[in-house]
């Protein structure tokens, strides 16, 4: 699969975090549900049609409390962001396909 321009994350899921130079973002989506993250900030999408979700996982771990309404600015900023962040490919299509029931 050539022409991604990604990094992996593998030296640090094997405990060698050195390898790797830091990153100012990391994005990742699963399922359709695309993520960033960015110094002390979680920014979610669970769709489209669904207001983004912020965490600030370094004062609260488990992430169940949503900060988006305190920091409207900071969530508009990281929503742009995260929408130009990633590019659709045939690969990883931006959105899953249509489930069959």
């Amino acid at each position: 699969m050539g022409g991604l321009d990604g990094v992996s994350i593998v030296p640090t899921l094997l405990g060698r975090p050195a390898v790797q130079a830091p990153r100012e973002i990391f994005c990742r989506e699963h399922l359709g549900e695309p993520a960033l993250r960015r110094g002390d900030w979680n920014l979610f999408r669970s769709a489209l049609d669904r207001p983004p979700e912020l965490y600030n996982p370094t004062t609260e771990i488990g992430e169940t409390r949503i900060l988006a309404s305190r920091h409207p600015a900071l969530v508009a900023g990281l929503t742009r962001l995260l929408s130009t962040s990633r590019a659709d490919s045939a690969a990883f299509p931006n959105r899953p396909a249509a489930r069959k029931k």
